[in-house]
Formats: C-alpha cells, structure tokens, sequence
C-alpha cells in the first residue's frame, strides 16, 4: 500500500502578496513565502489509514521572519468552504514588541504567506483569537493597548477572502481608563437552524477584579454590544467561548479557587445563568520546569454535527497526579449542567514524571473530537516537549494511540524569553483533516510551527442532513424542514446524483421521493440549502428514516446521511404527495424498491457500528466483513431472509484499529461499502 501525504519540502523563496488592503509604509514589510511541495496531488484521496498509524508529519515554520525574536499564542481555522485554506494569528514580536502576526496558505498548510496587523490605534497589539463563519469570512480580534497600559481595548479585522486581506478593523471594545482587558477570545455562531446564526462573541478577563466579560455583534463585526459581566465572582481567568447545538453559547474559565467553571446564554448572549462547576484542579496556575508559566485553562468545544453526540460539550484540561501533570477529559450531555467522569487522554506511563500541558481542542463536522497538547514523555529530565495529538470518534469514552506530531523536540530555555511560550495553540479539523500550529524552538528561538494531518480518510464526496427542531413529530398532511449538505472533498471537480429514500413502517424502503442528476459541485466545494419535505395526509402513523444518497443513481451510492422523524395524528383529506422543496435542483419523484446497502453507523466507530440493508424479495443473503488486504475476517449474515429492512452490529472490539469492507451479497448481486475502525 503507498504511504499517504509523502511530502517533500523544497525552500523555495518567492515573493510574497500583500495580505491587508492598505497600511503604512512602516509596517508593510512584505515576507517572504517558503512554499513546501508535495508528491501527491490528490492528497485528499489517499489510502485510508487507522489513528495509530498516521504518516509521518511535515512541521511548516509558518512566521518567515529570521528577526530572532519570538512568535507564540497560535489560533488558526481551516476554512468551511474550502478546506484547503487556512489561516492562523499569533503574538509577534519581530519588531522588538507585541504585534499579532497573520499567515495563510490555499494548499492546506503545506505553505504560507505571513505578515503582521497593522496598527491603526494603540500601537500594541496581542493575545489573537481567530474565529470564522458559515460564509467563509474569518474574525480576528486582537488586544490593542497603551504600552504602559493605561487603555486598551479590542480590534477585530475581517477577512473576505482567505485571509489575503483585511479591512480596517472594528474598535469592539474601547476600554476603561486604568483598567487592563485580557486574555480575549473569540467564537461565531455557525451552527446550523440556529436563532443567532452569524452571531460573533468575544470573552474575557478584566482587570484587576479579574471578572469575566463578554460583547457580541449581531451584525457581522460592524457594531459590538456594551461589556456585560457574566461571572459571578472575582478573581477568575481565562474564558473560552463555544457556541454549541441550537446556537446556546459556553463560556468556560478556571478559578483561582481551582476551579473550572462555566456559564451559558440561551438567548444570543443577552442573559447568562448562574456559574456551573465542571471540575476541580490542582492549581489554576504555576511554574513547571524550565520556568514555564502554565494555566489549567480549559479547552471547550461543543458537537454541532447533527450526528449522534450532537449538542454534547467536551473540555480537555492539564491536571496534576502525584508526580506531573497529565490532560484530562470530561464531557457534558446536558448543555453543561452535569459532567462525567475524568478520562486521562495522554498514555504515557501514569506518575512517570513527565509533564503534559496547555491542551487544545475541537470537533469536527462528522462529530470527531480531536485534542492536542505539549508533551515531555521522550526527556527523561522532564524538560524538552513535543506536540501530540489524539482523536475520539465515540463522544470521548475512548481515544486513539498519542502520535507525536513534532519531528524535533523543543528547550524552552532557549532565549529571549525563556520559559515564556504563550499560553494556547491553533488546531482545526476538517474532512478527516487536522491542521494544527504551535510555539517552537528548533531554530533557536520561538517561531510559530504547523502541521497538517490525515486523522481518517473521507470519501470523495459527502452528504449530510441537519433537521431542524429534531427531535421531529409531524402531523400528516404537514412539514419538516432540514438543511441539506453536499460536499466535494478533492481538488476536483466532480459530478454526482443525488436522492432520497424513505424507510415506511409497515412498507419498507420507499422512493425515491426526490432524484436530482449530475450535479456539478467544484474542489472542496460545500453545496448548502433549506429543504421542506411535505409528508401527505395518507402517510402512515410511525418512525420513519430519512436517507439521503450521493453518487451514480440507483446501484453506486458515494455517501448516505439519515435520520428520524415521527408521523402522527388522523388522516387528511389532502392532494399532497411526498414533495420536497429546494436542494440543488428539480426533484424528479418516482417509486421503487431495490437492494440497498446503507452506509454503517456511526462511522468511524469505536468498537461498534450498524449495518443496515433492504431485501426487495425473500433471498439467501450473506453480510461478510473483509481487511484491506482482502481477507474475510468475519460472517455476519449468512441464511435465508424474508424481504425487507434489516439492520445488524458487528461489534468490532476483538479487531484492531483500521479500514474494513462489508459486503452484501443476494444471489448473484453483490454490493461492498468501506469502513473505518478507530481505537
């Protein structure tokens, strides 16, 4: 099998484009770009891989300054329109102060143009955060303030394309004479049905109360609210916003009562609720070795992909056993009311003495939750760290193998600034992809490094489908509507069919109720639309399933999305059929029934998935499981069936970590779908 993502780096200087739409003569100091080409050009069509066994990394010195000085605090986001574009802020202090550099790169980390914000205010800029919208547009906001600090306050820039510009920025928040802001982040409301879609939010500390604070625009960045205080005591630091399912926001923070607490707005941010504990930790701040300031912050990020953890929200945060500290996890199912149990996520040696620290993390669009971290398990004298990165494809009850993502270990000693390496690190994930940045020292001094890594393997095209308002009870002869999703996860073109069926209690497989052929969808382009689907007033009482297919209508189907929804109430006298308006075309309704093989779920899946498939007539029918190389690992189903809906489980627990086939075979058809186990 050929190994996937071989990249060669070539340092090649060009001239780099200019990345603001305007700025001073002083600061337009154009970089120069180091692009890192690569032998696989469709490296979003690779093999497909398990999580322990990942390619080896490329690491990407992301800042191109050789000023000697320092670059740390990373927050970086891959695009939603177009996964190869990324982009990433940092602390910059090429210039021999705080500034906050900007990178981005159209080959998905693999190269990047860099620059640094220009000063429009107060001339210090720092602490970045980086958000993005359903559009494509990225937010920027930076802590802008007098060097004494005696002012300062909030910019936001925004970035219409890629990050190659930025417009001038936003004052979000002009601060309060003597009075320090801190420690700013920045979330977007881009969760699908949601009340406030497009909402942006900025948290943060205030000094010397260390309170937290939180502003929102409603507007895209034009205008931002006044400050509101939303926690309920002092002396509390680092707030992380999350805007989770149905658009509620989080904030989370630790206490210096060593504590991390959280609070939540169901109403776009205007009021907040009473402080929640997650978890207590052992120190909210302290000094490790090699004079490392480090905080028990806690990395949030809520499930908004529509799938079966949909709406939980997840924490990662550094505690400490009885000799070092590790990264833990908890989770939380009811909007952050309760949380689990504490789920150690690093698998070095328990109590072995080596540190791990300032975690980060986020879920994807498929519901996969992926933490990185700083890591000290390879220096026996507990001093030099890398970074590694795990992924959870089951809500967090289980975690892959730790893979090292760092090719060189880092001394946090090297100067300037020893010990002082920021405080956070950029990670984003998107179509089985993870792009993530952090502060090293390979070079001497701090600069900001990148990674881009395969954590599963997606097909060519994806479909998905988010109902609104789940979960859905509709009356016959009504509506329910769903935002309909298609996505081209390659660097090229493609066209594909697109329809629906419907699994009818007491009928079996139904449809299709809409068919659409050769849509034309660009590279790593994303198809989105509000679809209403009529139920008719004859429909049958009962659950139904929903399921949507990309693909070659009818036999070869690329992806499948599904989910529930309920009929009820009498008959309606009614001239409504199974209509549906909107996805990306003219729905052609026909009906039939054939043999159909569903995609497994979940999947990936973490130890067990469901098969589901249709018999049209009564038939031997055989379910076989198969390895990549093409051995038959184990037997499902293989007997007489009666025709209609079957669904099965393989409990994968015995088998280990990888890409399997299952194959349904009725008489002489047979029909093959991929999987992907992740331990």
């Amino acid at each position: 099998m050929r190994r996937a993502l071989i990249w060669a780096a070539a340092l090649v200087s060009l001239a780099a484009m200019p990345i603001f739409a305007a700025d001073s003569a002083k600061d337009l100091e154009w970089m120069q770009k180091v692009p890192h080409n690569f032998l696989t050009p469709d490296y979003f069509s690779v093999q497909p891989k398990p999580l322990a066994a990942l390619p080896d990394t490329i690491n990407v010195r992301i800042n191109s300054d050789n000023s000697g000085q320092i670059q740390n605090e990373q927050q970086l986001c891959i695009n939603p329109t177009n996964a190869n574009n990324v982009v990433a802020v940092w602390r910059d202090f090429r210039y021999g102060y705080r500034r906050v550099g900007v990178g981005y790169s159209f080959d998905g980390g693999l190269s990047w143009t860099d620059n640094i914000f220009p000063v429009t205010g107060r001339p210090w800029h720092s602490d970045p955060g980086l958000a993005y919208d359903i559009n494509g547009n990225f937010y920027a906001v930076v802590l802008a303030y007098e060097p004494d600090q005696s002012l300062s306050g909030f910019e936001v820039f925004k970035s219409a394309n890629g990050g190659v510009s930025w417009g001038i920025p936003t004052l979000a928040l002009d601060g309060v004479p003597n009075v320090f802001e801190d420690k700013e982040l920045i979330a977007c409301d881009h969760v699908s049905g949601s009340p406030y879609l497009g909402n942006l939010y900025i948290a943060w500390t205030r000094f010397w109360n260390t309170d937290i604070h939180i502003i929102r625009s409603t507007n895209g960045n034009q205008t931002w609210s006044a400050p509101l205080m939303i926690s309920d005591v002092g002396s509390v630091q680092w707030p992380v916003p999350v805007v989770g399912a149905n658009g509620v926001v989080y904030v989370a923070w630790v206490s210096y009562n060593n504590q991390i607490k959280l609070d939540r707005s169901t109403n776009g941010g205007v009021t907040w609720g009473t402080d929640i504990t997650v978890t207590n930790v052992y120190t909210a701040s302290t000094y490790i070795n090699g004079s490392i300031w480090v905080f028990s912050f806690p990395a949030m990020d809520a499930d908004i992909s529509g799938g079966p953890y949909n709406g939980n929200l997840y924490v990662a945060y550094m505690d400490r056993t009885s000799t070092d500290f590790d990264i833990y996890f908890r989770k939380s199912t009811n909007q952050g009311v309760t949380w689990g149990s504490r789920v150690r996520i690093n698998d070095d040696a328990l109590n072995n003495g080596r540190d791990q620290f300032h975690p980060w993390l986020t879920v994807d669009e498929n519901g996969v939750i992926t933490a990185m971290f700083y890591d000290r398990r390879l220096d026996p004298g507990n001093l030099r760290y890398d970074i590694y990165l795990t992924t959870s494809a089951d809500g967090g009850a289980t975690w892959s193998a730790n893979q090292r993502i760092t090719t060189v270990s880092s001394d946090p000693t090297s100067l300037p600034l020893a010990g002082l390496i920021g405080e956070y690190s950029g990670l984003s994930t998107r179509n089985g992809i993870a792009n993530l940045a952090w502060t090293d020292f390979r070079l001497g001094d701090q600069d900001t490094y990148g990674s881009r890594v395969e954590i599963y393997t997606t097909t060519d095209l994806s479909i998905n489908m988010i109902p609104n308002n789940p979960p859905i009870n509709v009356p016959r002869g009504g509506t329910f509507t769903y935002t309909g999703i298609l996505t081209n996860n390659t660097n090229l073109s493609k066209v594909t069919d697109v329809w629906i069926m419907l699994n009818v209690p007491g009928y079996g497989m139904f449809g299709p109720v809409m068919q659409l052929n050769n849509i034309s969808i660009g590279p790593n382009q994303t198809l989105s639309t509000g679809v209403s689907q009529s139920v008719p007033g004859y429909a049958p009482v009962g659950n139904y399933t929903y399921i949507a297919y990309c693909g070659d209508y009818p036999s070869v189907k690329t992806d499948s999305s599904w989910f529930n929804f309920t009929v009820i109430g009498p008959l309606q006298n009614d001239d409504n059929n199974w209509s549906l308006s909107s996805w990306f075309g003219n729905a052609n309704a026909n009906l039939s029934t054939t043999l159909s093989l569903s995609a497994n779920y979940p999947n990936p899946f973490n130890a067990e998935t469901t098969i589901n498939y249709l018999l049209p007539t009564d038939s031997h029918t055989k379910l076989e499981i198969y390895n990549v190389l093409g051995e038959k690992v184990a037997t499902l189903v293989d007997e007489q069936q009666t025709a209609g809906e079957k669904s099965i489980t393989w409990d994968a627990t015995n088998y280990s970590s990888g890409v399997y086939f299952y194959k349904l075979m009725v008489g002489e058809t047979s029909t093959t779908k991929r999987m992907m186990l992740l331990k």
